[in-house]
């Protein structure tokens, strides 16, 4: 059976790992040409996938969009698109709108991150900027399918955008493995995934450890990059030199055994979309514990344990109960993997080959 043409346009893409195990994925249902509009390492694609990306070299905006234009339309002369998919509202979803009008191909878009959000005392989100703000909202009503990574972006495409439309509900997803055994044991294993960014709220973060080390034997390991000065002074203001390693960032290969190493992983964001940590960490078995945002709104009692942002007090009562709490930890973990393989990376393939095959039958 002949496979059907995707064109997926982004920003980078192949530079997430998750992303990558889907697009290898999808590769076995559809022939995917990838337009970036930012230069990618080709060696690190999949072969079958197509690359079109920017060069290695400053390229103003007016003539990345030219150039992308330019590669799908002599590529979809040669063989025609049968749907495009952008990975966010902006760059990708503005050019897939252009060329699914210019060429009446369906379109599509996925939201990621801080599209739909304004965090001006972060500073964090697209809708800060009024020019992006619209932008958004016209990609977003317009797209033939809106997908998002949990619930909570969803209500925030609602309430921010004042969006009413259907908006699909697909979180990027991780391969899981069988859950193994584990227990809370003394010195309890904390973990955090993240590069260094205000939406983090790293602050939160060392307070909470501040609190857990006054009363229980801990240590925190830090897996993530951009960790400077101003974040080292802090952590030595608060004492937790001797609570704390930093790995600096690691291969995405690596990540398995540091979320099965851990008991918990604490997660302190102001916002986010998914995030991608803690569905790994719940698909190997690490208990999330963590701020009210993205899956962990969605899944919080039963799932995982979450506070408001920017409660490090309520956070670290609640980390402590759990470590002090077998039982209640035992079932976290369990529900946490039974979502996640529920949600897994077949799941996803097959959920989104789903879609794309609706919104193709819809135009015929």
């Amino acid at each position: 059976m002949k496979k059907r043409r995707l064109a997926i346009i982004g920003v980078g893409m192949v530079g997430i790992p998750v992303l990558m195990e889907i697009l290898i994925g999808m590769s076995a249902h559809f022939q995917i040409t990838i337009y970036s509009f930012i230069p990618i390492d080709k060696f690190k694609v999949p072969l079958g996938i197509r690359i079109r990306c920017m060069p290695r070299v400053p390229v103003h905006q007016r003539l990345k969009y030219f150039l992308v234009g330019i590669w799908f339309s002599i590529d979809h002369a040669r063989s025609s698109f049968e749907v495009i998919h952008a990975q966010s509202a902006f760059p990708g979803g503005v050019m897939a709108r252009f060329l699914g009008k210019l060429y009446r191909i369906p379109w599509m878009v996925t939201l990621i991150g801080g599209e739909v959000e304004a965090m001006p005392e972060v500073p964090f989100g697209d809708l800060l900027n009024h020019r992006l703000k619209n932008i958004t909202y016209r990609v977003c009503s317009e797209a033939k399918v809106l997908t998002v990574m949990s619930e909570f972006q969803a209500s925030s495409v609602r309430n921010n955008l004042n969006l009413k439309r259907k908006i699909e509900i697909l979180p990027y997803a991780p391969p899981v493995k069988r859950l193994q055994e584990k227990e809370i044991v003394f010195p309890v294993k904390l973990l955090h995934v993240a590069y260094h960014h205000p939406v983090k709220n790293h602050e939160m973060l060392l307070l909470v450890l501040s609190r857990l080390v006054k009363q229980v034997a801990c240590n925190l390991t830090i897996v993530g990059a951009n960790y400077g000065q101003a974040f080292l002074k802090r952590m030595e203001e608060l004492k937790l030199q001797d609570h704390i390693k930093m790995c600096g960032p690691k291969p995405y290969d690596e990540m398995e055994r540091f979320y099965h190493e851990s008991h918990i992983l604490i997660h302190t964001s102001w916002y986010e979309g998914l995030p991608t940590v803690a569905f790994e960490a719940m698909a190997n078995g690490s208990v999330v514990c963590g701020t009210h945002v993205g899956i962990m709104a969605d899944l919080s009692r039963t799932h995982c344990l979450t506070v408001l942002p920017g409660r490090d007090e309520d956070l670290s009562e609640i980390i402590l109960g759990l470590i002090y709490n077998s039982e209640r930890y035992k079932q976290l973990r369990k529900n946490a993997h039974g979502w996640a393989k529920d949600h897994d990376l077949n799941n996803y393939i097959d959920q989104m080959t789903h879609l794309y095959d609706e919104i193709i039958c819809a135009k015929m």
